[in-house]
């Protein structure tokens, strides 16, 4: 049984192929839905994740995090006055 696992852990290896990686969601602060574009997503946005995990995209790419997925996401409504409620940008990142 050992053997097994050392000859799938040594094809793994030689083609590359992750045997196991670490995944986690990060999310932006969150911004008036009426906020300027430039307010949004940008190289200086701070993304919160779990594990005490949290930078900027650009520090995320240095520590070899992949962005795979980005989704911008509703945060607090306000049904009364739309223009009070706000949105977050969430990304899955990942590391091999």
């Amino acid at each position: 049984m050992m053997q097994k696992k050392v000859i799938i852990s040594l094809i793994s290896m030689l083609t590359g192929t992750a045997y196991a990686g670490e995944a986690h969601v990060c999310n932006s602060p969150d911004v008036p839905v009426m906020a300027p574009h430039k307010a949004r997503l940008n190289d200086n946005t701070v993304f919160n994740c779990e594990n005490k995990i949290s930078g900027t995209i650009p520090n995320l790419a240095r520590e070899g995090w992949k962005i795979v997925q980005v989704m911008e996401q509703t945060g607090e409504m306000n049904v009364t006055d739309p223009s009070r409620s706000t949105t977050y940008t969430q990304l899955i990142i990942q590391k091999e």
